[in-house]
């Protein structure tokens, strides 16, 4: 009665040790100052993976092994024939890992032109009574700025809506 039961549940770290993490783990945040040029970085990733997996499949295609492929380390080709016989893979990068990687690769380059879009805007600003709305395409927001402290549910609708006090602005 007064023992509490095991969790059903298993910590989630064994778990995780499954798992391999690709990339650099980071977010890239649109209003960052360096976003066009850490998504640009990550898009020549993609696309040099992208290419990588079309010339070992290739070469696997023509020479029916991976021995002496250029894009692969001897271990490395020991661990892609372990993964294609474990899989019942018949090809070293599988079609679906071209076809998500291709996806990643749209997603960013959307992405990218969607920032530089947005940061090439105009600056606009709406000036009401008592209040200034600015728009800042270069970093991505917008600002009210008010005359006098603005009462408690003017505040709480604007937090409600993800509005946060800078006091550095």
């Amino acid at each position: 009665r007064g023992i509490p039961s095991p969790p059903l549940i298993p910590t989630v770290e064994p778990i995780l040790d499954g798992f391999v993490f690709l990339g650099s783990g980071s977010v890239i945040m649109s209003g960052d100052a360096d976003a066009l040029e850490q998504l640009r970085d990550k898009l020549a990733k993609l696309e040099a993976r992208q290419e990588q997996m079309k010339r070992i499949n290739a070469y696997y295609r023509k020479h029916k092994t991976l021995d002496g492929c250029p894009d692969l380390s001897e271990k490395g080709v020991a661990t892609v024939a372990e993964y294609m016989q474990k899989f019942s893979q018949d090809k070293p990068c599988p079609t679906w890992e071209l076809s998500n990687n291709s996806a990643n690769i749209r997603r960013i380059r959307d992405r990218i032109e969607h920032i530089e879009r947005e940061k090439s805007r105009t600056a606009e600003a709406i000036t009401g009574d008592g209040w200034q709305l600015i728009e800042k395409p270069e970093i991505m927001r917008i600002q009210f700025i008010f005359d006098d402290k603005p009462d408690s549910d003017t505040r709480a609708t604007l937090k409600m809506n993800g509005f946060r006090w800078a006091p550095s602005e």
